[in-house]
Parts: structure tokens; C-alpha cells; sequence
């Protein structure tokens, strides 16, 4: 019992200590968190000269937002470790992006004061095509039009806020959630492991959904485009807002 004691104290002893390391050094630092950081955080903007019809993004930990362009040129912006390597071109009418993050485990552990995320801003709001995929990193898109959208994610999360696509959205994600305001689409098909689904598309839609375990509360739509909405553990829930239809 009496050694039993003796190393509960020595471990509340260490536990002290570690904690008054941390807090010394935060002071030293003008609790700059970024101090315990192994890798390097750093920011960098391509300049996009060649006008293009799409956008096809490749990411793994970063979130991956769209945005308006502030000057009318298009413009992608890092903001990561920099042990990421990243490519920027235009092929095929195309917008292609893409990181690969070439440092040891080491490096990714830190703290910062904001997540890794590439930044696409736009100066116009339609495009043909707009492909995502990313690992970690959550996606975030707001007013835009396009021909076909697809979003595939692992863990992050899909946010869309009046997004239209005149022909189909693919959206897909494992333990992330799909989540949309005011969107809309010609097709629409959703899948999620344990992520949840929810949104408000503009026009009817013709839903058939699949859940094991989740709830679903969807529409009693019998005409509109056909929305195939697939889960296992998480819930649906999706609304109809008719403020405005699908735009020509």
C-alpha cells in the first residue's frame, strides 16, 4: 500500500512539473502556442492567369473553401506546413489543385491558430464543373453555379450555401456531415456512414433514401429531379424552401 502512495505522489509530482514547464514557456513565448509547434506554418498566393471552365481540387488535412475574388482575377492561397508541396496549373479548361505533404509525423504536431486550408477565390460565380476530394479537411462553398458538383470527403465535414447545379451533385463523406442551405440541383445523390444529412434544396425532388439506423424526415415529393439519399448511423432531414427556382 505504502509503494502504491509513493508513485501516485511522484506522479502528481511530474504532472506539476510538466504543467509549470508549460506554463513558464507560454509566458516566455506572450502565450504564443505556435512556440510548441515542430513544423512551420506558412502562407503563400498563386496568381491564376488563364481562364478556365472548372475547378478539380486534391487535398488531404485541408479545408477547402471557396470564395469571390476582391479584384476579378482568380487567385488559390495556401495556408499550411511547410512541408507541403502543392501544384497549381490549368489543363483541359481546368483549375487543378493539389498538396502532398512530403514531412516526418513530427512535423504535423503542433498547434495553430487556425486549421491548413487552400482558399480558391473566384471572380465569377458559374463554372462547368467543380470536383473536390479531400481526407481530413472540410469543404466550404457559397454562391455558386455550376454544370455537375462532386464533393467526396473522409472525415471532414461539406458545407454548401446557394450552390446550384444544373445537372447533378455527387456528395459523399464517411463520418462527416453533408450539410446545405438554399441549394439545388437536377440530381442529387448523398452518402454518409455516420454522418448526418441535412439541407433545403429549392425545387422538388423525387427522394429515395436508405438508412440503417439513422432517422429520416425527407419531403412527399412526386415530381422533380431524383435525390438518392444513402446513410447507416447518421439521420436525414431535408426541406423544400421554394423562394426561387432552378436558375436558367
Amino acid at each position: 500500500m505504502r509503494k502504491w502512495i509513493i508513485w501516485n505522489v511522484i506522479g502528481v509530482i511530474f504532472c506539476i512539473v510538466g504543467v509549470a514547464i508549460i506554463g513558464g514557456t507560454l509566458i516566455k513565448e506572450g502565450f504564443n502556442v505556435q512556440a510548441f509547434s515542430a513544423g512551420e506554418f506558412v502562407t503563400e498566393e498563386v496568381a491564376v492567369e488563364e481562364t478556365f471552365t472548372g475547378v478539380r481540387i486534391k487535398a488531404g488535412t485541408e479545408d477547402v473553401i471557396f470564395t469571390a475574388s476582391e479584384d476579378g482575377k482568380s487567385h488559390v492561397t495556401f495556408q499550411t506546413l511547410s512541408s507541403v508541396r502543392h501544384l497549381v496549373k490549368v489543363e483541359g479548361d481546368k483549375l487543378i489543385v493539389e498538396t502532398e505533404d512530403d514531412g516526418k509525423w513530427y512535423e504535423k504536431i503542433g498547434f495553430w491558430a487556425q486549421s491548413p486550408r487552400i482558399t480558391i477565390a473566384l471572380p465569377k460565380e458559374e463554372l462547368d464543373e467543380i470536383s473536390v476530394k479531400t481526407n481530413t479537411g472540410d469543404v466550404e462553398i457559397a454562391n455558386l453555379s455550376c454544370e455537375n458538383l462532386q464533393i467526396e470527403v473522409n472525415t471532414g465535414d461539406v458545407s454548401l450555401k446557394r450552390v446550384i447545379a444544373k445537372g447533378e451533385w455527387r456528395l459523399k463523406a464517411n463520418t462527416g456531415d453533408l450539410e446545405f442551405q438554399e441549394c439545388d440541383a437536377g440530381t442529387a445523390w448523398l452518402e454518409t456512414v455516420t454522418g448526418d444529412v441535412e439541407g433545403t434544396f429549392l425545387t422538388g425532388k423525387q427522394f429515395e433514401t436508405s438508412t440503417v439506423t439513422g432517422d429520416v424526415e425527407v419531403p412527399r415529393e412526386a415530381t422533380g429531379g431524383a435525390c438518392k439519399i444513402k446513410t447507416n448511423t447518421g439521420d436525414v432531414y431535408v426541406e423544400i424552401t421554394q423562394e426561387r427556382g432552378m436558375e436558367n
